[in-house]
């Protein structure tokens, strides 16, 4: 009997972004790259059939992706924090998409949205050497996010609109940016 509520959601692109998560340790390993991005699409699942009928939200979707994603980022940091050379030569940086998505519509779909002030908040990740360990409730505008990448390398980003966040950097950190 298949759960007309929890039926199976089709895995693609969940798998390939997946596996694509899987592989970053073995990229990692190969070729130690001096930056790796990663840009997931797969929680665009929570819009929903663009208005058609269906027997799901979106919700279901959008939970299992998350969920994916979360065991995902979860391996590549138990692989930087056990591998010697990566434990104390990188960064992860996680930014989430999802942040803006607060609305649900007549059909039931979740939509992004601009005009209210708690979906300008997103929680993030910043982790590794160069980063205070711990945990921060501060909010952040999302709009910080690429200033502060940009002074990390001391790149200029003169059409950032943002604050600088130095004060997520290690006291050892001396970037100009």
């Amino acid at each position: 009997i298949v759960d007309r509520v929890h039926k199976p959601i089709p895995r693609s692109p969940f798998w390939e972004e997946a596996q694509a998560l899987q592989m970053i340790p073995s990229v990692l390993k190969e070729f130690k790259p001096k930056m790796l991005i990663f840009q997931q699409t797969g929680h665009d699942t929570g819009h929903g059939a663009g208005g058609l009928l269906r027997d799901e939200t979106g919700w279901f979707e959008y939970s299992k992706v998350i969920q994916g994603t979360d065991e995902g980022v979860g391996r590549i940091v138990d692989f930087v924090k056990n591998d010697p050379y990566f434990s104390k030569n990188t960064a992860i940086i996680v930014r989430p998409e999802f942040g803006r998505d607060d609305e649900v519509n007549l059909y039931g779909e979740i939509h992004h949205s601009e005009g209210y002030y708690y979906c300008q908040q997103t929680a993030s990740i910043w982790y590794g050497p160069d980063f205070k360990p711990g945990v921060s409730n501060e909010l952040v505008n999302r709009k910080s996010f690429t200033p502060t990448i940009a002074a990390m390398f001391n790149a200029p980003a003169p059409y950032a609109q943002g604050p600088i966040h130095k004060d997520l950097w290690a006291p050892h950190v001396g970037y100009t940016g």
